[in-house]
């Protein structure tokens, strides 16, 4: 009698795992479609990845003034833990005015910090390699030159990721591989990233002005 017991407590319990996967299965599709997705296209995802990387980094022209200040501003967070300018204040005397202004004595860049902060990881990994390696002091080589190649590598970067993430995105709501291929083609090759964005870390938004009081 116990015997039996066990095995019917044993099978009640398979019983409600089994139910329960599946109803993981039904709340989480998004959860197991992009573990299968990572798992089964790795290698179109790094296809997509270092294609997207490569023609945009190969493809670059000189960036654009408005975010010369965005690279500066991220080896001030590195170094400093601020986002003020002023050990750089002599080699941005020689980029345009418009892009910087002076508030309390202290020289910031006028327009939005996000995309300084989204560099900041690939600047310290950068600043680290090339000291590490190279024995080259990044931070003191940006006093003496504008950082653009360094610009047009990140955000070739982040065209690359954003490209993949659409892929993922298109492969969860089309299914279709050649139609998330299309799209992501569009994106990265037939839309203004293939001109601006892959150009520099760029940073375009509402200006910070001066009756803010949220710097640090």
């Amino acid at each position: 009698m116990s015997k039996n017991i066990h095995l019917n407590s044993k099978s009640y319990c398979h019983g409600t795992s089994s139910s329960n996967g599946q109803r993981l299965k039904r709340t989480f599709p998004g959860t197991f479609f992009l573990q299968n997705a990572l798992s089964n296209n790795t290698f179109v995802l790094v296809l997509i990845f270092f294609s997207v990387f490569v023609i945009h980094f190969s493809c670059a022209n000189y960036p654009s003034s408005d975010s010369m200040s965005s690279i500066y501003t991220s080896m001030s967070i590195i170094k400093e833990g601020n986002t003020n300018l002023d050990e750089y204040e002599g080699i941005i005397s020689k980029i345009p005015p418009h892009i910087v202004e002076k508030i309390d004595n202290h020289v910031y860049t006028v327009y939005p910090i996000g995309t300084s902060f989204l560099s900041t990881p690939i600047v310290f990994i950068l600043d680290k390699f090339l000291s590490k390696i190279i024995n080259i002091d990044l931070n003191k080589g940006i006093n003496h030159f504008i950082p653009s190649g360094i610009e047009i590598f990140i955000g070739s970067i982040y065209i690359a990721l954003s490209s993949v993430i659409i892929y993922l995105v298109c492969r969860l709501m089309l299914g279709g591989q050649g139609y998330s291929l299309l799209i992501v083609f569009i994106f990265a090759f037939c839309t203004g990233e293939m001109e601006q964005g892959w150009s520099c870390a760029f940073q375009r938004g509402l200006k910070i002005r001066k009756k803010e009081n949220y710097r640090f």
